[in-house]
């Protein structure tokens, strides 16, 4: 309940900005806003009305831009990517009437993705990845052991088998490939939905789980066996990005809790040949106690007799991650700020603003990122809060761009 809450009062909260800059629905229009304080070109998605004609986005000069018609959740919505956004700009880009759809570098079968940053296989026993290869590098991403990348584990005193796994072709065109796979584990029924992009080096893993309560003590698990053999684990935690062991070789302190780990924004586990970044959107409670690496998404096993048993009346839920492969060892800016936007996408509506907004501050992305930028808590207080963290562990000034900001 307190995240539907927070969700709303963000919504809200957007509607609120999108009024102030004088928004106004226009078919022949999309503006994108770039939430995060760093430069970046990313794939946005935006919402058609129903019964509207299908429209290419189009740039400042009438290019035509990568863009592709998808069904979601029975919405008609368009994914493009639009030119490099500067921090927290705003760009308008036209919309037209076109020919039919570019060619596409993707290719799909009904268990299988191939692009220019990924190609992936579905196992038909277990529905995660069977394999996950990185091509920029040619490495193999998923580790060979009794785990898929990405398997649905649920235990209820014993493993549930996997039945009934079935893989299709959801979509496939110019800007993404999309898989739909589902099967059953226990109690729960899966729609996960596997995408790949031919713009953006990234793959999606979307579940949509449905399951009743139950009284038994239980716990559904997502696993993705990343960690490669001498790979550092280091987990993006609540004000610090720690390695989960006990020093030396880790940063808890003896007696520290190394089995369960609340986790922010990102995962990532590398050594000097490479790595994998792992984004979680929903499920925030990473078992290290469990395989490498277990994200327990629903579960009542925490304090099993102290804990509710009825979901809090839900039955429908949703968990998101993105995957990334790295060269190289561990940097840190580079995994705060891919990450950041991961989850807070570029925000897209279908029309134009009378009132764009003046630059706004920015600052390197290799040093730093911008957690905020606000008006003082007091009314009375004059300026803009822009609130900062850096990320490359790095000691010395750091230049912060303020654009047209006064």
């Amino acid at each position: 309940r307190w995240a539907d809450e927070l969700v709303e009062a963000a919504r809200g909260l957007a509607e609120r900005a999108w009024e102030a800059a004088g928004y106004e629905d226009r078919s022949a229009a999309v503006t994108v806003f770039n939430p995060t304080g760093h430069p970046r070109q990313d794939v946005v998605r935006f919402a058609v009305p129903p019964g509207r004609p299908k429209r290419q986005v189009r740039d400042a000069d009438g290019r035509v831009l990568p863009s592709q018609h998808v069904v979601e959740d029975d919405q008609s919505v368009v994914y493009f990517i639009p030119p490099r956004l500067e921090a927290f700009s705003v760009a308008t880009l036209g919309l037209a009437s076109g020919g039919p759809p570019p060619p596409t570098v993707l290719a799909a079968t009904p268990t299988s993705l191939d692009g220019p940053y990924y190609r992936l296989t579905v196992a038909p026993r277990t529905g995660g990845l069977a394999s996950l290869v990185h091509k920029p590098t040619g490495r193999e991403l998923v580790v060979a052991g009794p785990r898929t990348l990405g398997q649905t584990v649920y235990f209820d005193r014993k493993e549930a088998e996997v039945v009934g796994v079935e893989s299709t072709v959801e979509a496939i065109g110019p800007v993404l490939a999309r898989l739909h796979v589902s099967y059953r584990t226990g109690p729960a029924e899966t729609d996960l939905f596997v995408t790949l992009y031919a713009h953006v080096d990234r793959v999606d893993l979307d579940y949509r789980v449905r399951k009743p309560a139950v009284s038994v003590e239980e716990r559904l698990v997502h696993v993705f066996p990343v960690v490669a053999p001498g790979a550092t684990v280091r987990l993006d935690t609540t004000g610090a990005v720690v390695r989960p062991r006990p020093a030396p070789e880790g940063d808890l302190v003896p007696g520290g809790n190394a089995r369960r780990f609340a986790i922010q924004a990102f995962v990532d586990a590398s050594g000097p040949g490479g790595g994998v970044t792992l984004v979680t959107r929903d499920a925030f409670l990473l078992r290290h106690d469990l395989e490498p690496l277990s994200f327990e998404a629903l579960g009542n096993d925490q304090n099993f007799k102290e804990v509710t048993k009825d979901q809090g009346g839900a039955t429908d839920f949703r968990f998101r991650y993105t995957v990334r492969a790295h060269a190289g060892d561990y940097e840190g800016a580079d995994a705060f700020a891919w990450s950041r936007s991961v989850t807070m996408p570029v925000e897209a509506l279908r029309g134009r603003i009378g009132r764009p907004p003046a630059a706004a501050p920015s600052v390197d992305p290799a040093r730093a990122i911008v957690l905020a930028l606000k008006a003082p808590d007091d009314p009375a207080a004059r300026g803009i809060v822009l609130r900062l963290r850096e990320t490359a562990g790095r000691s010395g000034p750091l230049t912060i761009g303020t654009g047209r900001a006064k």
